[in-house]
């Protein structure tokens, strides 16, 4: 099934900025009327705007860093932690699907690299959990995204899960401590994935996927409530909004058929940072089965070759970055 979209153009967007009113009155009759159309009939409408702004932003050196005070649902309860999201551009390997580290021939191509960790304690015990997607910038070539990874550790165990982009198919691979999970082999049909939505909505907004689509949920979803990644039937949309200090701000709503929804809202300027996100869904098991929302709110961001800032001396950093 192919995703459905549906494209307002940056020009029109820029021009309705000068009137709101025009601007939601136009949103109404553009969707009205336009036609739903594919992720890969429209990449010459959805390609990253690679100017001179995207470049002196993300091929500095350095990585964004992103950290959010976290509220997740686990067990029925709302637990308190930290999430950090961290975006870098790097070269990869299409075919190896590895960072490219040494002066081989092999095809290699630009990719944004997000970095997701989430750590929050439940009782006496910590969750640490961390995501990894990478993204071509050049969708135009590179049209999907090539991979993912997801680690949890907990005191029960851990797991740790792969998706590889060959050809129109993700393959899956899994290992996990708990025994109805094991070890797990098999090919899903190429589908958007929940993980690439935040690689999407940095590198350009007005192409992420709306309408009708089917979507692979997160894994780190997936990870929590213990079920098998597949493609889900979904509904997308983006909106822009203005808040009470005149700020605008993209949010991009998931609403799945299960009736999980997710929300997510980044700056409507380049480069589009994320300060916000909740995920609804029924969270617990037995009487404290419920539905409960997981929330992020930015705290600080910051552009650092953190890499580099491994020795004792920047410590101090934690710190700022409210992490200690």
């Amino acid at each position: 099934m192919l995703s459905m979209t549906y494209y307002i153009p940056n020009q029109i967007i820029t021009m309705m900025r000068k009137n709101r009113n025009m601007f939601f009155v136009f949103v109404l009759i553009f969707l009205s009327s336009c036609a739903a159309r594919s992720l890969d009939e429209n990449s010459e409408e959805i390609a990253t705007p690679q100017n001179k702004e995207f470049n002196a932003y993300w091929y500095t050196g350095k990585a964004e860093v992103n950290v959010y005070n976290l509220e997740q649902a686990r067990y029925g309860e709302i637990h308190k932690g930290k999430a950090i999201r961290i975006f870098v551009t790097e070269d990869f390997l299409v075919d190896k699907q590895v960072k490219k580290e040494s002066m081989t021939q092999d095809e290699s191509t630009s990719v944004m690299k997000m970095n997701f960790i989430k750590k929050f304690p439940t009782g006496i015990y910590d969750y640490s959990m961390m995501s990894s997607v990478f993204t071509p910038i050049d969708i135009a070539k590179y049209r999907k995204t090539l991979k993912t990874t997801t680690s949890s550790q907990e005191w029960c165990g851990h797991t740790f899960s792969q998706l590889n982009l060959q050809g129109n198919k993700y393959e899956f691979t899994g290992h996990s401590y708990f025994e109805n999970e094991g070890e797990q082999n098999f090919s899903l049909d190429y589908a958007f994935l929940e993980d690439e939505i935040w690689n999407r909505m940095r590198l350009n907004p007005m192409g992420l996927p709306q309408g009708k689509l089917k979507l692979i949920p997160s894994s780190m979803n997936a990870r929590l409530k213990h079920y098998d990644l597949k493609a889900e039937d979904a509904t997308a949309g983006l909106t822009l909004k203005v808040d009470e200090d005149q700020q605008e701000f993209f949010v991009y709503t998931i609403k799945y058929e299960n009736g999980r929804e997710l929300l997510i809202q980044a700056h409507s300027q380049f480069p589009h940072r994320i300060t916000y996100w909740e995920d609804s869904y029924i969270s617990g098991f037995g009487p404290n089965r419920k539905k409960l929302t997981t929330k992020a709110s930015l705290d600080k961001s910051v552009k650092e070759a953190y890499w580099g800032q491994n020795a004792n001396r920047f410590q101090s950093m934690r710190k700022d970055l409210g992490l200690d």
